[in-house]
């Protein structure tokens, strides 16, 4: 609802959103600053994607450092507010940091917070679940551990394909196809690639 309430920050937000895609680290600050300037008291939600849209500018210049801190404090901002769902999606970028950083069990250790975020004692875990499994599916790779890669990988598809955002389905399509590439099946890893080009 407060998305609608305070229109000219959501349209920053979207902004912002549309420039993190394009891959611009600056006017994903710029949009995402305006949308901080705009925001209320109490506005919480629009605060906090502003706040995690600032964490993937830093990520986008490189800045690998702010970038956790920031993406480690969305994450915690989240959980205590009981949105799950962008907590887990927060790891998926948190993890991505941490491996660019070769910090494999740091990001192991970001995937399982995912999968303890999006556990429901009783119930099946949610789809976003996936997110967690293509993260720790592609350190698994990155180890050359194929086996155990490939089963978290194709659990992580699965469940991915629920979700709305597909960007975790493109990255864990994109190493599936690394991993049948490295087990001989070519063919596979082609078909693969090219649902990961059309999900992404």
């Amino acid at each position: 609802a407060s998305l609608l309430v305070n229109v000219p920050a959501a349209i920053s937000l979207g902004r912002a959103s549309l420039a993190h895609l394009h891959g611009d680290a600056d006017g994903t600050a710029a949009f995402a600053s305006q949308a901080l300037a705009k925001i209320g008291e109490g506005e919480w939600l629009l605060d906090s994607t502003a706040r995690w849209l600032l964490a993937v500018a830093e990520w986008l210049r490189g800045r690998v450092a702010e970038a956790e801190r920031a993406f480690a404090a969305s994450i915690t901002e989240w959980r205590a507010a009981g949105d799950r769902y962008s907590a887990a999606y927060g790891c998926h970028h948190l993890g991505q940091v941490q491996r660019a950083q070769g910090r494999l069990d740091a990001a192991v250790g970001t995937y399982q917070q995912a999968l303890e975020i999006t556990a429901t004692p009783g119930r099946p875990a949610m789809p976003a679940a996936g997110i967690a499994f293509v993260g720790m599916g592609e350190v698994a790779y990155q180890r050359n551990e194929l086996e155990a890669a490939l089963l978290q990988i194709s659990e992580g598809i699965e469940r991915c394909r629920q979700l709305n955002y597909t960007q975790p389905l493109a990255t864990g399509l994109a190493a599936l196809a690394w991993i049948r590439q490295a087990r001989g099946d070519h063919a596979g890893a082609r078909e693969a690639m090219g649902e990961a080009g059309r999900a992404a």
